[in-house]
């Protein structure tokens, strides 16, 4: 008889890495207080923050990956 199987991903410290709503974490470089825009937000909102934010992401990903 087959089990059920649990898993779950834990961050314990350092940059959130994850898309939550509007919010993808990565490409940001701070994580903005409750009611404050992130960058992603003010993107969406015709702001030309692209490179900018695929500059933290790659900074991101390579610091986390270390």
């Amino acid at each position: 008889m087959l089990g059920t199987l649990r898993i779950a991903l834990c961050q314990l410290e350092c940059h959130p890495a994850l898309v939550a709503s509007h919010i993808n974490y990565l490409a940001a470089p701070f994580v903005p207080p409750a009611g404050q825009p992130s960058l992603p937000l003010l993107s969406m909102r015709r702001l030309d923050l692209a490179g900018v934010e695929a500059v933290c992401s790659d900074q991101y990903l390579a610091w986390h990956e270390a």
